[in-house]
């Protein structure tokens, strides 16, 4: 995988890299605690030493990008991985690690922003274009939802996908609309919802041919 992606690799490993340049440049307006962490009313309740976020941060974020790509290229079913779905595989760490970067040092120099809509308003966009491609992902270890009767069951797999593909994006536009609200909870309801219903489609689906088959 990164052996024939190689000016991605480069090229999102250093997007990711990137928020170490902005410390730098920063560095001596930054405090000696960058905020991590916030409440539900926006407020900071966790820091971190800035020479970690600054450096160790982005390290250790490139270097589960790149175990990520290196472990999806060892998938026994890597064949079935179309190109433009690792796509995604390529975007969602250095996406991350540049929200994450922004909230944190915008925080950080003393400017306000609501970071549950941030957050809200990026994933939710995230949801929506995930939900556009994983109909089209082929049965594998890597990507998409991997359930034992997914796994096991190609139509169970294909089936799944495209359910789950209309679920998230429609729960996207949901987190997204919502957005303004910046309701945290509200967020991760939504979220959990995501995971669960096409799980239970999923299970359903299986246990329907199971018991078809026994028939």
């Amino acid at each position: 995988m990164i052996k024939n992606n190689k000016l991605k690799t480069i090229f999102s490993s250093l997007i990711i890299l990137l928020p170490i340049v902005i410390g730098l440049i920063f560095w001596n307006k930054l405090p000696n605690g960058i905020p991590i962490h916030f409440d539900v009313n926006n407020n900071v309740d966790g820091t971190i030493a800035k020479w970690i976020f600054v450096f160790i941060f982005p390290i250790g974020l490139v270097t589960l990008h790149l175990l990520s790509l290196l472990l999806t290229g060892l998938d026994p079913k890597f064949k079935n991985i179309d190109k433009k779905n690792t796509s995604v595989i390529f975007i969602i760490i250095p996406l991350l690690s540049l929200l994450v970067s922004a909230v944190s040092y915008s925080m950080a120099l003393g400017l306000k922003i609501n970071v549950a809509f941030i957050v809200m308003l990026v994933l939710g966009a995230l949801f929506i274009i995930i939900g556009n491609y994983i109909p089209k992902i082929r049965q594998n270890f890597s990507l998409g939802i991997k359930l034992p009767w997914t796994l096991n069951d190609e139509d169970n797999w294909v089936k799944t996908h495209r359910f789950a593909g209309v679920v998230w994006v429609i729960g996207g536009v949901i987190i997204m609309i919502t957005s303004f609200l910046s309701n945290l909870f509200l967020f991760i309801g939504i979220t959990l919802a995501l995971v669960i219903i096409p799980t239970i489609y999923s299970y359903v689906y299986y246990a329907k041919n199971k018991k078809d088959d026994k028939n």
